[in-house]
């Protein structure tokens, strides 16, 4: 075990280097380490000369006295520091009035790494005064509605407050009346009722008054030749910016109406106008602040708007189920509400009482009104097919006789009749005796609609695709071709008899005993429709058919089918000379039992 002695050094035993002891600096800019030597007034100091500082890193204040090494200086005691602002290092104690503070002494600093300015009050050792906290720098702060006062942390008093931070060292400081209280002998009294105060004045200021409230007014009231000054609250639909000081001992009115309210003017019995806060209408409003110099109206709220009854008064009223209007419309004109279903407009499908938004009636359109011009949504447009008629004593949008037609479009406003002269699809025009009307095309022919029978022209259809014109009895009409025969659309009746004389799709043209007639594709070939027999030239089917593939031995080239279970699409050209080949898939001698194999897995399964 190893004993370790520490020697206690006195003043006795220490050298004197020239007038100062050992560790000791005066009259001096320059700081040094405990231990340095240093020479200051001529006097010979180790091997130093005047002025020279030996190890040296450290400033310090001129004129401060300082004991680094536990060496009496002066009536100095261990770590302290007189005459000086300057920062101290770790481990040094300070104390500045010998209060004791926890197990330290008022003022003492022990274990900081921050700088203390002189008569600062520090302890790191133990924790701030219970109602003060640590701060950021190293000191002692008071808490929230504590202030300082004889470098301590005190209560603020009565209804007073304050914000936590006020250093112990900073000096004293004073607490604050919270809002709606005012100072009166430098304590917070509250604002009585209809006053209030925005602002935290000080207690050590000078006394404050509260203010009057949005919408009070300050009245005078005398009683036994005392008039006293308070803010009473406006009275109902009048209101006032507020701010008034009763202190100013001069009355004021409530010169604006709220919110809902407007300046109205009411004839006197003297025959003079008194300008009055009125209530709005039901279902209008009006924002506050109107001032009672000039009159004002009410506006309809959003989604309602101007209607007028039978005497002739305007009224403000909610708009229909599914209608909308933005609102601020004064009682000048009617005006509507407008549908957010784009396709609907306001109908009154249920009755006058009871409007809404729905769709218009088969026949008519959606005519969009003008906002501006107060204009309504109406069905006052006909729908394709449809006329205008009179119906009673009104017009409306009747559907056109058969097979006649009207484009869209036709307006009820215009004031005016109008009438199907269009032929639909599948319909020609007729004329006889001056009179044209609208027949229906004959089996197997057909007509684009459009013809006009105000042209005045007779017009005639014409034979579908496949079919060609043949007499039947004295008349020529459209008739199917043969079975594997065809022929394009567009014969007219008037050309007279027309011939099928194309191949349909999978037939080609073969000669038999010198007539050329159109011939079923061997099985597994295929041909498009379209050869002609008035070319009288045979042709072939050189296509392969769906899940076939070309294969050609010798020089000769056919259509075979595909192996078990592999596919192709048709399409493989015989007169090309290459083979082809089928996609592998699933072979087709497995595929009947995979759903049931499938089946059966889930069965297990579950």
């Amino acid at each position: 075990m190893r004993t370790y002695y520490f020697l206690h050094i006195t003043d006795a035993l220490m050298p004197h280097m020239g007038n100062l002891k050992l560790g000791q600096i005066k009259d001096t800019e320059t700081v040094v380490p405990k231990r340095t030597e240093r020479d200051t007034d001529g006097l010979k100091v180790g091997n130093l000369k005047l002025g020279q500082i030996k190890d040296a890193d450290t400033v310090i204040t001129k004129g401060t006295e300082r004991d680094t090494d536990g060496l009496k200086v002066e009536n100095l005691k261990l770590g302290q520091i007189k005459d000086t602002e300057t920062i101290v290092k770790k481990g040094t104690e300070r104390n500045t009035d010998e209060a004791q503070v926890g197990n330290l002494k008022l003022g003492q600093i022990k274990d900081a790494e921050m700088v203390v300015t002189k008569g600062t009050e520090r302890n790191n050792d133990v924790n701030c005064p219970l109602v003060g906290q640590q701060t950021g720098d190293g000191q002692c702060a008071c808490q929230e509605n504590y202030y300082v006062g004889d470098r301590r942390c005190l209560a603020c008093p009565g209804n007073s407050v304050n914000v936590s931070g006020d250093y112990l060292g900073s000096g004293n400081t004073s607490c604050a009346c919270p809002l709606d209280f005012h100072v009166v002998n430098h304590q917070c009294a509250p604002c009585t009722d209809g006053t209030y105060n925005d602002k935290h004045h000080k207690l050590d200021g000078e006394d404050t008054k509260c203010l009057c409230k949005k919408n009070y007014h300050i009245a005078a009231k005398t009683e036994n030749s005392i008039t006293t000054y308070k803010c009473n609250h406006c009275k109902n639909g009048y209101g006032r910016v507020g701010g008034d000081n009763p202190n100013n001992k001069i009355t004021t009115d409530c010169d604006q109406c709220m919110a809902n309210f407007y300046v109205s003017s009411t004839l006197k019995d003297d025959g003079s106008s008194i300008n009055e806060c009125t209530p709005c209408p039901a279902y209008m409003w009006r924002p506050p602040g109107d001032t009672l110099d000039q009159k004002t109206e009410c506006a309809c709220m959003v989604d309602h708007h101007v209607v007028e009854d039978k005497e002739g008064k305007k009224t403000c009223v909610p708009c229909p189920t599914g209608s909308k209007r933005d609102g601020g419309d004064t009682l000048s004109q009617v005006n509507y509400c407008y549908c957010e279903d784009p396709g609907k407009v306001v109908r009154n499908t249920l009755g006058p009482a009871n409007p809404l938004c729905a769709a218009c009636p088969v026949g008519y359109s959606k005519v969009a009104g003008d906002p501006s011009a107060n204009v309504p949504d109406s069905c006052g447009v006909c729908q394709e097919n449809f006329h205008i008629t009179i119906v009673g004593d009104s017009l409306a949008c009747a559907g056109c006789p058969l097979g006649r037609g009207r484009p869209a479009g036709d307006m009820l406003s215009n004031g005016t009749e109008t009438y199907c002269n269009k032929c639909l699809k599948n319909y020609y025009v007729q004329c006889e005796n001056g009179q044209c009307h609208c027949v229906k095309c004959a089996n197997g022919s057909t007509n684009d609609a459009g013809d006009d029978l105000d042209d005045g022209v007779q017009t005639e259809c014409e034979c579908e695709e496949n079919f060609h014109v043949t007499m039947v009895g004295d008349v020529h009409q459209c008739m199917a071709c043969p079975l594997g025969y065809g022929r394009s659309a567009g014969d007219l009746i008037s050309y007279g008899g027309t011939l099928c004389d194309e191949c349909q799709e999978n037939l080609h043209l073969v000669l038999n005993d010198n007539l050329y007639t159109c011939a079923a594709c061997p099985h597994g070939y295929w041909r498009p429709a379209g050869d002609l027999v008035s070319n009288q030239m045979q042709t072939i089917c050189n296509i392969c058919n769906d899940n076939y593939h070309v294969k050609c031995e010798n020089g000769q080239c056919t259509c075979v089918p595909c192996a078990n279970g592999s596919k192709n699409l048709a399409g493989d050209n015989l007169s090309h000379g290459v083979d082809t080949e089928c996609d592998g898939s699933l072979p087709v001698s497995h595929a009947w039992y995979q759903p049931c194999w499938n089946v059966l897995l889930l069965y297990l399964l579950w």
